[in-house]
């Protein structure tokens, strides 16, 4: 059986260890994995995708902070944050992040 290259990758982030997800600028999940959901305290994925990412963000401004760089750079790496999950609990993180950026030079989603 041959499996396709997206296929592939598909399974491989599925059932990555490292939380990924693609968001919109403003916060709005787009899609992530399930490790991603487990990281934020949601049991699915579907219940992730209904919480804005920037209500997660334990430093009211770290969310606005890490967009910005995101747009000036292109790319994050490994900037240290706290995350607070659906649980309660504080999570500390390493956000990486990658802008996708539109034509006209705006920002459309990122990657992380």
């Amino acid at each position: 059986m041959v499996i396709d290259v997206a296929t592939r990758y598909r399974e491989f982030v599925e059932s990555d260890l490292l939380a990924v997800y693609d968001s919109t600028v403003d916060g709005r999940l787009v899609s992530c994995n399930q490790a991603f959901a487990r990281l934020i305290g949601c049991t699915t994925i579907a219940e992730a995708l209904s919480v804005d990412l920037g209500s997660l963000y334990a430093e009211p401004t770290a969310r606005a902070q890490f967009v910005e760089a995101v747009k000036r750079d292109g790319r994050v790496e490994n900037v240290r944050g706290k995350v607070n999950n659906r649980r309660g609990h504080i999570v500390h993180v390493f956000l990486t992040g990658i802008g996708e950026f539109e034509k006209t030079g705006q920002i459309a989603r990122i990657h992380g």
